[in-house]
């Protein structure tokens, strides 16, 4: 019993868990690809670029393509990397490496999570619902991520109920346009003048092709001035008409939040077990803030061509004076979180056998005003953040992902990156 619990074989067991980490990584990479494969292809065959990509693209892009966008995939090039390289990449995510050789429950929390995540992928929603209920056991704020990936599943079967009935929309719209340029064809076969006849189904067809493609102008036009709001009320309107199918197929992914619900009930409304009041729940408004630095600083070579590209977009649609006047709000609404709840455990300072402590000692605590200082970083880091999200995934994947972020960091009161770990995953 005595070398059961021995430092080696606790931190050993941590190594091994962070291998079965790196297979499950895998088999997710594995299993999105091939869902995204044939939609890609759809989607480059309507010639809708992927930023545009939205519920009102419907009636032109390929009806799986559109509802992808709804469960929070956006169609995209492929990716050449092979699936072991690409999950060997995110295994060496730093923070998952450095606490793989200590024994912490957070890569066992981290492995339940992702076996959650790759049930819910392939469908299998009772394993999932076992993952989830695993994931909270090793630490109960996984109850978060639980609910956030039964909002997942639930955007994926709204897909497959939709999805029939937008290909045969698209079909029928086909078979329309097609009978109206055979019905030109045999209208002119009647005339006596054939050149005249050829030319006037041409241009008929030519003006048909010109009124489609200025539809297709107008509809893009209409995602980028008003797809959010739109998209997203499209959305939980779907959302809501599937209420009964989905309740019958998602019904195992309701039991772990539910148990964590009574759980919260039968502890006196809190998560802790040990010393509550060293781990009260508090409003730490600034846990946003570094969470939004931190995974700009681990993502930024990506995140910096969904900046370019959305910039762009911000330049033709909108002026600098509006560009600057949302800039300006963004950082004063930056540092009036940093101001108002900037917290400091005794935890934090108490131990410095942490990174956490230095980066405190050295930069976020170093004098009052850094906090300040550092609010441009942090509201460009959002910035960031959402631009890339939005240009990958639906608004609604994006809101539910934000409202679980908030209620993952917020009553949060000691500062601890490695509770980020499978935000930044996402």
């Amino acid at each position: 019993m005595d070398a059961a619990c021995a430092t080696t074989y606790l931190r050993s067991l941590n190594v091994l868990l962070s291998v079965v980490c790196l297979v499950v990584l895998k088999d997710i990479v594995i299993t999105y690809r091939k869902q995204l494969q044939p939609r890609v292809t759809c989607a480059r065959r309507a010639e809708v670029p992927a930023y545009h990509a939205s519920v009102h693209d419907i009636d032109r892009a390929a009806a799986a393509a559109t509802a992808l966008v709804l469960q929070g995939h956006n169609p995209g090039p492929s990716e050449p990397v092979s699936p072991m390289l690409h999950a060997l990449l995110l295994a060496l995510y730093p923070l998952h490496w450095f606490f793989s050789f200590l024994y912490y429950t957070d890569v066992a929390s981290l492995l339940f999570l992702l076996l959650a995540q790759l049930q819910v992928a392939k469908r299998r929603y009772w394993l999932a619902a076992l993952a989830s209920s695993l994931a909270i056991l090793c630490r109960q704020t996984n109850a978060v991520w639980a609910a956030f990936l039964l909002g997942q599943a639930a955007l994926a079967e709204v897909e497959m109920e939709w999805a029939p009935g937008l290909r045969r929309t698209q079909q029928q719209k086909q078979e329309q346009r097609q009978q109206r340029r055979t019905g030109n064809d045999n209208l002119s076969s009647f005339k006596m003048q054939p050149q005249t006849s050829d030319s006037t189904a041409a241009a008929t067809e030519a003006k048909a092709d010109a009124a489609a493609a200025a539809e297709s102008v107008t509809a893009a036009r209409a995602v980028v001035v008003e797809g959010p709001i739109s998209e997203l009320r499209v959305a939980l309107i779907r959302l809501w008409r599937c209420r009964n199918t989905l309740v019958a197929k998602l019904w195992p992914l309701l039991l772990p939040p539910a148990g964590f619900a009574a759980f919260l009930v039968s502890n006196g409304g809190s998560v802790v077990l040990g010393d509550k009041e060293a781990h009260k729940a508090v409003r730490h408004g600034a846990q946003l803030l570094y969470f939004a630095g931190w995974t700009a600083l681990m993502l930024w070579p990506e995140l910096l061509t969904s900046a370019t590209a959305s910039l762009r977009d911000i330049v033709r649609r909108r002026t600098l004076v509006s560009v600057s006047v949302a800039a300006a709000a963004a950082v004063a609404a930056a540092a009036a979180v940093a101001h108002v709840s900037t917290m400091v455990h005794p935890y934090m300072l108490a131990d410095n056998r942490h990174y956490v402590f230095y980066l405190w000692r050295r930069l976020l605590g170093r004098s009052a005003n850094v906090k300040y200082i550092l609010a441009p970083a942090y509201a460009a880091a959002w910035a960031l953040l959402l631009a890339g999200l939005l240009r990958r995934v639906s608004v609604l994947w994006v809101a539910g992902f934000v409202a679980c972020l908030v209620a993952q960091l917020l009553p949060a009161w000691l500062l601890e990156l490695r509770w980020v770990r499978f935000e930044v995953r996402r």
